[in-house]
């Protein structure tokens, strides 16, 4: 072969490698593109965010067009079609469309990806999200609001609001005119009266910094979560719902919410109660991983295998139980629950003579709070004193112990007190004066009247008991009887009762237990 001919030969190569480099590429054969829908409460008048999520097909896709179609019962028209470049560098694409109902009503909003058919696919027929919408005038949302710090919550509640007006760090102000998942955080700041500073980084209020003086570090920071979830809506723009449960947390990206559930939130003393975690990883609720560390007020367990902890028999009192692994970007803590374990205190219908044995806990602990559900039939409920006589109980009044309680009941009713669990209680004392005073008894176990009033040996003539079921009072217990007398000091003091104490003069009478 010539020269001349090799040298042809290797130009006719060159050319047929420069006539492929600039050829159309060939698509893929194995995409698959579809997409996801995504908009929540839509408002007549307002520009509503409307998200579609195109999931990563796992092939490369430079190009391709998203477009949003609403209809409002007379056939579908065009809101907009946007182009989506690069997409799936970091996973699935989104893309954020705005829509602004003219008029209340039913409409159905259609999103379709690669619209224009230009990307070839192994399915061109499931390239839909279609969703149904109701818009309306804005109204008031009531919402449940749990958020939660680095090493404790900070506020829990119910907050109900309509518009919010948020003025950021830099003290420029600005109004949400719907209700958010950021108007919520904004309410509960109000109505809990923590810090809540909000940075403008790339558009209005988009970035909640410090929430009760924590503030976000390196990738750590403030999340929100909508039933759960994590939107992909910027919490400015996302519009809750009555009864959504919206969740704040300085936590990492990826930290798994714990929820914790009883059993039953009212045990009888003596019975038991098993609590369970569950750990949230995006799409379904599974139990938590053994070991995580559940706390019942002041005392701590950890999960078995299944995520619980089985069979818990407490003492009685009011216990707060929720999961906490210390670890705020592993796991978010979970939401706290009620346990009440108590004694019954049985009311017979007419008056009853009563008392409390230990404290109760704070928001039970008031007359209204623990006798509320209780028909009096009109009568007041009393206290007495040797220096003021009768006095009635006002709802404020705090039922405490070793008070001597006169309540009346028109019909048999049983109450379940809530009492204070604090392991660091201080006994609590009642002065009592010469004269008849009206106590209580300080424990849940019955002692004898020797026993009980040791404090006042010196001072105590007799006591006397009411037995409500009969509407009489009892045989009289008088001081250093014999314990073969009817009388006699060894006869026992129960729980839930009131007594007539006659004392021979002043003195401190002390509870048996704190």
């Amino acid at each position: 072969m010539s020269k001349v001919a090799r040298f042809l030969g290797f130009l006719l190569v060159i050319v047929a490698l420069c006539a492929v480099s600039v050829m159309p590429a060939m698509a893929n054969p194995d995409v698959d593109l579809q997409c996801q829908l995504q908009v929540n409460e839509v408002y007549t008048g307002i520009g509503n965010k409307v998200i579609v999520v195109v999931p990563d097909p796992g092939e490369a896709v430079d190009d391709f067009k998203v477009k949003l179609d609403v209809n409002d019962g007379t056939g579908y028209t065009e809101i907009a079609t946007n182009n989506i470049s690069g997409a799936f560098a970091w996973g699935d694409a989104t893309t954020t469309f705005t829509w602004t109902p003219a008029a209340d009503g039913d409409y159905t909003l259609r999103a379709t990806v690669d619209s224009d058919e230009a990307v070839a696919e192994t399915n061109e027929e499931n390239n839909e999200s279609i969703q149904a919408v109701t818009a309306a005038a804005v109204s008031a949302k009531t919402v449940s609001v749990r958020i939660e710090g680095q090493t404790a919550t900070i506020w829990s509640g119910e907050v109900t609001f309509t518009t919010s007006t948020i003025t950021d760090k830099y003290g420029d102000t600005y109004t949400l005119d719907y209700p958010t998942a950021m108007g919520a955080i904004h309410a509960a700041s109000v109505a809990g009266g923590f810090d809540l500073i909000v940075d403008s980084m790339f558009s209005p209020i988009d970035y909640v910094e410090s929430v009760a003086g924590e503030a976000a570090a390196g990738w750590n920071g403030w999340m929100y979560r909508v039933n759960w979830n994590s939107p992909n809506f910027g919490a400015k723009e996302y519009a809750v719902a009555d009864d959504d449960t919206v969740l704040w947390s300085y936590t990492a990206w990826g930290a798994k919410p714990l929820r914790t559930t009883v059993s039953s939130n009212s045990i009888l003393s003596g019975s038991n109660f098993t609590v369970t975690v569950e750990a949230y990883d995006g799409t379904d609720w599974n139990a938590a991983p053994a070991g995580i560390p559940v706390y019942v007020s002041t005392l701590t367990y950890a999960t078995d295998a299944d995520g619980k902890v089985l069979n818990l028999t407490l003492s009685p009192g009011s216990y707060t139980v929720y999961a906490d692994t210390g670890d705020y970007t592993q796991y978010i803590r979970s939401n706290k629950e009620t346990v009440l374990v108590y004694v019954p205190l049985d009311l017979q219908p007419g008056w009853n003579f009563i008392s409390v044995p230990k404290k109760l806990t704070s928001g039970y602990s008031t007359a209204q709070q623990v006798f509320g559900n209780v028909d009096t039939a009109g009568h007041s409920i009393f206290l007495y004193n040797t220096t003021n006589g009768w006095t009635a109980m006002g709802t404020s009044t705090v039922v405490s112990p070793l008070e001597g309680i006169w309540i009346y009941s028109a019909a048999a009713k049983e109450l379940k007190p809530a009492f204070d669990t604090n392991p660091r209680q201080v006994p609590p004392t009642k002065q009592l004066a010469g004269g008849w005073n009206a106590i209580g008894f300080s424990d849940f176990t019955a002692a004898s009247a020797n026993s009980a009033l040791t404090s006042v040996e010196a001072q105590w003539a007799i006591l006397i008991g009411f037995d409500s079921a009969t509407q009489t009072y009892e045989v009289s217990v008088i001081n250093n009887a014999p314990g073969d007398d009817p009388h006699s000091e060894s006869r026992q003091m129960s729980c839930w009762k009131g007594y007539w104490l006659h004392m021979t003069s002043a003195g401190e009478l002390a509870g048996i237990s704190s």
